[in-house]
């Protein structure tokens, strides 16, 4: 086995042959009028080594050539998809989803009549599905030609939407609980959980139109409440229901710890929901949404760190940034959206109050 002596040795013989050939392949550029060592010269006065510098260009053209070379030879497929109704007529601006066999997706629009067209796809699709507004959806698999018609059905009734803000009676808070909404549909029992949108501070689900909703809100830390629901409550205009504590004795209500939060959109008040979790956990343990001057007042369970995120619902909808906190003592906590974005900011501190009934 050669020593790393013997073996650096042997590189810097290499680079010498290699450096004489570059000078033996100037001189005869040189000798059939090809200006060779006037851009040998102008690297040199631009402190560029010039036999190092050939060597990068023939390196980045013997890869491209390889590239391209390899890239000839893959296999690629197209994928042509028609969507239209049950009258056959074309639905343009429908969602066409494609699935490859390595489980990535590629999505496109419909076109004017109905079209979507999929091109130079590296794997072979192998599934596609299909949604549009007033239509069901579809999903066709497995999708064994690369041309593909499909027929979609109206749906069958206009959606409803219930969106629900469960507020905690001690502090007025977003309360972090799990609903589940139970209605008939077609003369079945059926089921849907509400998902939080961060954005509203609100639980929403939908249903079909016209639905009788029994709504079950659940929750660890709190007692079951259960209410009728007969009329659409859109997140901008949510249903409010208190939810109580299980464990909430006379006397001195728990101990709880206030945090003002400010939230700015380069120094301008932005409207936003606010919400704080522990540093190292993902459960929300408050959230609120502020007023048009971009503050709110959230309750903190205990001492500690804490991460508070705010979330545009103004002018700047979606943005997003985050704050790390520390409670300690009082303080009003700055998000600028504009200029924050992870929770690595500076920490603020919190005042302990203790709330009285």
């Amino acid at each position: 086995m050669s020593s790393p002596g013997g073996l650096a040795e042997m590189l810097r013989d290499v680079y010498r042959t290699l450096e004489d050939k570059f000078y033996t392949l100037l001189d005869w550029l040189e000798d059939h009028n090809i200006p060779a060592y006037r851009v040998h010269d102008w690297l040199e006065d631009h402190g560029i080594p010039p036999f190092p510098a050939f060597l990068c260009v023939m390196f980045i053209a013997v890869s491209g050539i390889l590239i391209a070379l390899t890239s000839a030879g893959a296999e690629t497929y197209t994928a042509t998809i028609l969507v239209q109704d049950k009258s056959g007529n074309p639905v343009p601006n429908a969602r066409v989803v494609l699935e490859l066999e390595s489980g990535y997706t590629l999505s496109q629009r419909t076109d004017a009549s109905g079209y979507a067209y999929f091109l130079e796809l590296p794997e072979k699709p192998v599934s596609v599905s299909v949604s549009a507004e007033g239509y069901e959806s579809v999903k066709k698999r497995p999708l064994t030609e690369s041309e593909a018609t499909i027929t979609l059905k109206p749906s069958p009734k206009k959606k409803m939407e219930v969106c629900i803000r469960p507020v905690d009676s001690e502090n007025g808070t977003l309360a972090s609980v799990s609903i589940i909404g139970v209605y008939d549909y077609r003369g079945t029992k059926a089921s849907k959980t509400f998902k939080l949108d961060e954005v509203y501070g609100v639980y929403c689900a939908e249903f079909p139109d016209g639905t009788t909703v029994k709504v079950n809100i659940v929750g660890g830390d709190y007692k079951t409440v259960e209410k009728t629901v007969t009329a659409p409550h859109p997140r901008e205009n949510p249903l409010e229901i208190t939810v109580y504590r299980k464990d909430t004795k006379a006397g001195l209500a728990p101990t709880t710890y206030r945090l003002a939060v400010q939230v700015l959109y380069d120094g301008e008040p932005e409207k936003a929901s606010v919400s704080i979790k522990r540093e190292n956990g993902t459960k929300i343990l408050s959230t609120k949404q502020t007023g048009d001057d971009g503050r709110a007042v959230l309750n903190v369970p205990s001492a500690g760190k804490y991460i508070v995120e705010a979330v545009s619902s103004g002018k700047h909808r979606g943005k997003r940034a985050a704050k790390k906190i520390t409670v300690v003592d009082n303080t009003e906590v700055t998000i600028d959206l504009a200029k924050e974005k992870g929770a690595t900011g500076e920490s603020g501190t919190l005042k302990k109050v203790t709330s009285r009934p």
